[in-house]
C-alpha cells in the first residue's frame, strides 16, 4: 500500500512539473507582425464623427477616388527598416520606416527623391490587419485597412 501511494504521488509530482515547465510559444510583437506579410489595401472608412452620409456630392466622389486610387496598393515592411510600397499602375517605391511618436504612428519617406515624408497615423496591427489613420481629403480623419 505505501508503495502503490509513493508510486502515484511520484507520478502526480512529476507531471505538475512537466506541465509547468512547459515552454509556451511567445506572442508575437507589434514589429513581428508588421513584418511578417506584404499587407495589400482593402478597405477605407470614414471615422466618427463624420458619416459618409454628411459628405456633400464633391467630398463623396473624393472618397470613391481615394479608395479606389488605393486598390491593389500594398505595404512590405522589414524589421531592418527598410519598406517596399506597391502602387497599383505606378513604379514601386523602396525606402524606409520608422515608428515614432512613442511607436504609436510609423513614418515612412513616401518619395525617396524629395526626402518627403508621411506618417500613417495611430497604427494599429494584428495577426490578419494593419491599419492606421489619416486626415483625408482635407475633410476628415479615415482609416485604411491592409489585410
Amino acid at each position: 500500500m505505501k508503495t502503490t501511494f509513493t508510486i502515484i504521488t511520484v507520478v502526480l509530482f512529476t507531471s505538475i512539473i512537466l506541465a509547468c515547465s512547459k515552454k509556451d510559444t511567445p506572442t508575437p510583437t507589434m514589429i513581428d507582425l508588421l513584418t511578417s506579410k506584404e499587407w495589400t489595401y482593402d478597405t477605407l472608412l470614414i471615422n466618427p464623427p463624420t458619416k459618409f452620409s454628411d459628405l456633400d456630392n464633391g467630398q463623396k466622389m473624393a472618397y470613391c477616388d481615394t479608395h479606389n486610387s488605393y486598390k491593389g496598393s500594398s505595404f512590405h515592411f522589414s524589421s531592418s527598416g527598410q519598406l517596399i510600397y506597391k502602387e497599383e499602375g505606378s513604379a514601386t517605391i523602396k525606402t524606409t520606416w520608422k515608428l515614432v511618436n512613442n511607436n504609436k504612428d510609423v513614418e515612412w519617406v513616401d518619395d525617396p527623391d524629395a526626402d518627403h515624408k508621411d506618417t500613417l497615423h495611430l497604427f494599429s496591427v494584428q495577426k490578419e490587419k494593419f491599419s492606421y489613420v489619416q486626415y483625408t481629403n482635407g475633410h476628415y480623419d479615415a482609416t485604411y485597412i491592409y489585410k
